[in-house]
């Protein structure tokens, strides 16, 4: 089942797109780490390299409840929360995972909810 839509997966494949990691640490203050190099290695999942801000990557526990929040210059935007896998070496890369539970559009016109999907309900009081 695909998670990321289209639009969502290629907003976080741009290059120029910034993105940011946030979580609460375990002294439950939050934290907020720019992760530019972030990118969609398919609609489920999100990975990046730690070669910038490792010293702050790498206070985040595996299994750690993260936002990563994708924005261009265009003002377009996906916000999506997952659990972080930790940091898990392919190939001769060490490469950061986020495994992708729930995503949000705060773009109109169809701002809100887009995974998992929320029913639609009839607006019956005014």
């Amino acid at each position: 089942e695909r998670i990321l839509t289209p639009f969502a997966e290629k907003l976080f494949n741009q290059l120029d797109a910034m993105k940011f990691i946030a979580y609460i640490g375990p002294d439950a203050y939050p934290a907020i780490i720019p992760v530019i190099q972030c990118q969609a290695a398919d609609s489920r999942m999100l990975t990046f390299s730690p070669l910038a801000f490792r010293k702050e990557l790498n206070r985040i526990r595996p299994g750690t409840e993260v936002a990563v929040f994708g924005l261009t210059m265009g003002m377009e935007d996906v916000l999506v929360r997952g659990i972080f896998q930790g940091f898990k070496r392919y190939r001769f890369m060490k490469l950061g995972i986020v495994d992708i539970e729930w995503v949000y559009n705060s773009m109109p016109p169809g701002h809100g909810q887009i995974y998992p999907e929320v029913d639609l309900k009839p607006v019956t009081d005014f």
